[in-house]
C-alpha cells in the first residue's frame, strides 16, 4: 500500500513532456527551419508559463524538446517526416508547427501554426513583413574653370534628375521570427 502511496505522488509530480516537430514550407526559396527551431528553443520556457495560467496550482512544469529535420532521426519514431508532418505528428503523438509566407510585391505575411497530437490548430500567429522604396538623389556637379581679360573665373553648374527609386522587397528577419514564436507559444488554447 505504501509502494501505491509513492507512486501516485512521484507519477502525479512529472508530467509528460511536449514534443515539437517544427516543419517549413517546402516551396520557401530561404531555408529558415534552423530560424524557427533554435527561436523555438530559446522561448520553450513560455510554453510552461502558458500551462500554468490554464492550470494553476495544479500546474506541473514540463520538459520540451523541440525537435527540426536535422534532429528528427534521434527521436525513434518510424515516420517520414520530410513528406507528412503532419501525420507523423498525429501517429507519433506529438506537437507540430507548420509554416507558410505569402508573398505580394511588398507586402509578405509570416504566417506560423501549432498543431496538436490529434492535428488540431491551438495557436495561430501572423507577422506582417513590409518593403520599402529608397529614394536616391541624381544629381551632377560639374567645375567650369577658365581665363579671360578679367582674370581667371571659375563657374559651377549643379545638374539633378528626378530620385531613382529602388524598391526592396519585404524580407523576414530574426525579428520576425521571434515575434512569431512568441505570439505562437504564448497563445494556445487547451480545451
Amino acid at each position: 500500500m505504501l509502494f501505491l502511496l509513492f507512486f501516485a505522488l512521484f507519477s502525479s509530480a512529472y508530467a509528460q513532456d511536449i514534443i515539437i516537430y517544427v516543419d517549413i514550407e517546402k516551396q520557401n526559396k530561404i531555408q529558415m527551419t534552423s530560424l524557427i527551431s533554435s527561436h523555438a528553443r530559446v522561448h520553450k520556457h513560455s510554453i510552461n508559463s502558458r500551462l500554468a495560467s490554464y492550470e494553476g496550482v495544479n500546474y506541473k512544469k514540463r520538459n520540451i524538446r523541440i525537435y527540426d529535420e536535422t534532429n528528427i532521426k534521434f527521436l525513434n519514431k518510424k515516420c517520414d517526416y520530410t513528406k507528412t508532418p503532419l501525420e507523423c505528428g498525429i501517429k507519433n503523438k506529438h506537437w507540430t508547427i507548420t509554416t507558410s509566407i505569402f508573398r505580394e510585391e511588398m507586402q509578405a505575411v509570416f504566417m506560423l501554426n501549432l498543431h496538436d497530437e490529434t492535428g488540431n490548430i491551438i495557436s495561430t500567429a501572423t507577422v506582417p513583413v513590409w518593403g520599402y522604396i529608397e529614394f536616391l538623389p541624381q544629381w551632377k556637379l560639374t567645375q567650369i574653370k577658365g581665363s579671360s581679360m578679367m582674370g581667371d573665373s571659375s563657374q559651377t553648374i549643379l545638374e539633378r534628375w528626378p530620385d531613382k527609386r529602388v524598391r526592396h522587397p519585404p524580407y523576414i528577419r530574426s525579428k520576425d521570427v521571434t515575434q512569431g514564436i512568441l505570439s505562437l507559444f504564448l497563445s494556445f488554447d487547451i480545451k
